[in-house]
């Protein structure tokens, strides 16, 4: 491997945090590439009892997106700015027991 891969002027690589909307839906559903512009690379998720990160490199149609995942992607800086602005940051849950 020789390091970091260059991209084209304005994409970027990015770690975002999955929109309350994306939890418990497919990877397939969501439509990430002709809707946001984003092209999926990864997902990081917390697992186990530690709460250890664990990245699905390259996921498939099926996984769903659970709370918690951020979300490993390529995208136009553009695009990327607009998710800022109009995705709604996870919320802690206020319910009690859970």
């Amino acid at each position: 491997m020789s390091g970091a891969v260059p991209l084209e002027a304005g994409f970027a690589v990015a770690k975002i945090a999955a929109p309350e909307r994306f939890f418990h839906k497919a990877l397939a559903d969501l439509k990430l590439r002709p809707r946001h512009g984003l092209n999926l690379i990864c997902i990081y998720r917390q697992e186990g009892p530690a709460g250890e990160e664990h990245i699905i490199s390259n996921p498939e149609a099926k996984p769903t997106i659970e709370p918690g995942d951020q979300l490993g992607v390529v995208a136009h800086s553009d695009d990327l700015r607009k998710i800022c602005l109009t995705w709604t940051p996870q919320k802690p849950s206020n319910r009690v027991g859970g």
